[in-house]
C-alpha cells in the first residue's frame, strides 16, 4: 500500500469501547474469569418491560369524548323510570286507601260503640220505668190500706171496717197500724216495694252521664220520677204524722209519682 506523504496510518483496535465508570475514560468492556463480557443489568429485560406496561392504567386522553348511549340503552332506561314512577304511585296509592280503609273501620266502630251505648241507655230507661210503677203501685195500696185502718180505728165505726181490714180490728189506731205491719203479707209487700226501689235507685245512677245530648231530657224525668217514688216508698215504709198530714202526703206523693211517670214514658226515645 502506498501511503500519502504526511499522513501516517493509525490502528483502531478492534475492540469495543465501554464507558469506564470508575474514572469516566473509554477503555475495554470488563470481563469475567472465563473472558467473557460483562453486560450492566442497568436496562429493564423485555419480560419486565412487558409486565410494567401490563400493570399501567391505559392513558385517557382529555379531549377523549364517551360513547353516546344507544337508542336501545335510552329506551331501557326511559323504561327503568317509568316503572320506578309507576311503582312509587302504586305504593302511595295503596297507602292512601289503607289510609282509608282504617279510617272509615275506625268510623264504623265508634258508631257502632255509640249505638251500643245509646241502646243500652234506653234499655235501662225503660227498666226504671218498670221497677219505679212496681215500687209506687205497691206503695200505693200499702198506703191506702194504712189510711182505712186509721181512720176506722180513730172513728171507730164498724162499717168501716171491711174484710180487707177487719183482721187489724182495734180500738186504737196505733194498735191497728201496728197489726197491719205485722201481717206476713204486708211484710212481703214492703220487702218487694224496697227492692224495686232499690233497682231504681241502682239504675239512676248508672243513668247518670248520658251518652248522647238528646238524652238529656230522658235523664232529667227519670230522676225525677226516681225522686217521686222514693218518697212514696217512705211513706208506705213508715207512716207518721196524723191521719190529716199523712192523706195529704200521701196524695201529693202518688200525684206526683203518676205525672213523672207520664213525663218519664214521653221521654224515652226509640232505639237506634
Amino acid at each position: 500500500m502506498n501511503e500519502e506523504p504526511g499522513k501516517q496510518e493509525t490502528e483502531v483496535p478492534n475492540t469495543m469501547l465501554v464507558s469506564d465508570k470508575s474514572n469516566g475514560n473509554l477503555g475495554e468492556p470488563p470481563l469475567d474469569e472465563s473472558g467473557e463480557m460483562l453486560v450492566e443489568d442497568n436496562a429493564p429485560s423485555p419480560s419486565k418491560r412487558e409486565e410494567s406496561k401490563a400493570g399501567e392504567k391505559p392513558r385517557v386522553s382529555v379531549d377523549e369524548k364517551p360513547t353516546p348511549p344507544s337508542e336501545s340503552d335510552a329506551g331501557n332506561e326511559k323504561k327503568k323510570k317509568k316503572l320506578s314512577k309507576g311503582a312509587l304511585a302504586g305504593i302511595i296509592s295503596g297507602s292512601v286507601v289503607l289510609v282509608i280503609i282504617i279510617v272509615v273501620a275506625v268510623v264504623l266502630s265508634m258508631q257502632a260503640q255509640a249505638t251500643a251505648k245509646y241502646n243500652e241507655y234506653v234499655d235501662n230507661l225503660d227498666s226504671l220505668a218498670t221497677y219505679g210503677l212496681q215500687a209506687a203501685s205497691t206503695a200505693e195500696s200499702i198506703c191506702n190500706t194504712t189510711k182505712s185502718v186509721w181512720y176506722s180505728a180513730i172513728w171507730d165505726d164498724d162499717k168501716t171496717w171491711d174484710a180487707d181490714i177487719e183482721k187489724y180490728h182495734a180500738s186504737d189506731f196505733n194498735d191497728a197500724l201496728a197489726k197491719m205491719y205485722a201481717d206476713s203479707s204486708v211484710k212481703t209487700k214492703i220487702s218487694n216495694m224496697k227492692a224495686n226501689a232499690s233497682e231504681v235507685e241502682s239504675l239512676i245512677g248508672k243513668l247518670k252521664n248520658p251518652p248522647d245530648p238528646d238524652l238529656q231530657d230522658a235523664y232529667d224525668a227519670a230522676k225525677e220520677f226516681a225522686d217521686s217514688v222514693e218518697e212514696l216508698v217512705d211513706l208506705a215504709a213508715d207512716p207518721s204524722g196524723s191521719l190529716n198530714t199523712f192523706s195529704t202526703n200521701f196524695s201529693n206523693a202518688d200525684d206526683a209519682c203518676a205525672k213523672a211517670l207520664k213525663k218519664l214514658t214521653k221521654e224515652i226515645p226509640e232505639k237506634k
